[in-house]
C-alpha cells in the first residue's frame, strides 16, 4: 500500500472506519450516485464502468479510496477528490465528510452557504425559501423542489438552531436530502480529530433535522 494510501487506512482505524482503497469502494457504495450527480454524469453508467475490468484497474490507481463505516449510528464517509486541470500543478484537492440520513428526505432539498453570486441569483429571482429566523435567512440558501412542505419543515425552532450551529462553525456545510456533507477545500488530508469534530457536528445535527423531515 502506498504511502498516502496508508496514512488515509491509518486515519479510518482511528476513527473506527474502514479504508477501502481504489475506486470500487467508491462505486459500491452511497456515495456513488451522489458524486455521478454532483459531476453531471448519468449514475446508471457506474454499472458499466465496474464491468469494465481495463477500466476499473486504471481508476483504481488513480483514485485515493473511501473510508466507509457507522458513526454513532450513522453512516459516514471521508474521501480525497481531486479535481482535475489542463495543470498537474494546479490540480485542486479536496477532502469531503459525508453524513448520511437513514432515509432520504425527498423534497429536492439543497442548503447552502450563501455566498456573492448567490445574492445576485436571488435577486434575480432563484429560489430562496425563508424560515422567518432573522440570523439563519441571510446566512444560507435554501431551495426544494417541494417547496410547500420545505417551508412549514424551515419553521421548526429545532431545525433553525441545527443549521444556525452547523453554518457558524463553517460555510462549507451542505444539507440535502442524503444527508450533511463538509468540503475542506485546498487540502489532501485531515486529521481524526477533526474529522471527529465535523462528523460529531453532523451528527448533532442530524438528531435535529431528521425529526421534521416527515412534516
Amino acid at each position: 500500500m502506498s504511502t498516502t494510501r496508508q496514512r488515509w487506512s491509518d486515519l479510518a482505524e482511528e476513527l473506527g472506519l474502514t479504508f477501502k482503497p481504489g475506486v470500487r469502494g467508491m462505486l459500491e457504495s452511497k456515495l456513488a450516485d451522489r458524486i455521478a450527480r454532483q459531476q453531471g454524469q448519468d449514475p446508471d453508467q457506474l454499472a458499466a464502468v465496474m464491468n469494465n475490468g481495463l477500466l476499473m484497474a486504471v481508476l483504481d490507481k488513480v483514485f485515493l479510496g473511501v473510508a466507509i463505516g457507522n458513526y454513532r449510528d450513522y453512516a459516514l464517509y471521508v474521501y480525497r477528490n481531486n479535481r482535475s486541470t489542463s495543470s498537474p500543478s494546479s490540480n485542486s484537492y479536496s477532502v469531503h465528510v459525508q453524513l448520511f440520513f437513514p432515509k432520504p428526505a425527498e423534497l429536492g432539498l439543497s442548503i447552502y452557504r450563501e455566498r456573492f453570486w448567490s445574492k445576485v441569483g436571488k435577486f434575480l429571482g432563484a429560489q430562496d425559501i425563508q424560515s422567518g429566523n432573522a440570523e439563519l435567512d441571510p446566512l444560507v440558501m435554501i431551495k426544494a423542489q417541494d417547496e410547500g412542505r420545505a417551508r412549514r419543515m424551515m419553521e421548526e425552532p429545532d431545525l433553525q438552531l441545527a443549521l444556525l450551529d452547523l453554518f457558524r462553525h463553517s460555510d462549507n456545510f451542505e444539507v440535502d436530502d442524503n444527508g450533511i456533507e463538509h468540503r475542506t477545500h485546498g487540502t489532501q488530508f485531515l486529521k481524526a480529530p477533526v474529522v471527529r469534530d465535523l462528523a460529531d457536528r453532523m451528527v448533532d445535527a442530524a438528531e435535529a433535522i431528521r425529526p421534521v423531515l416527515c412534516i
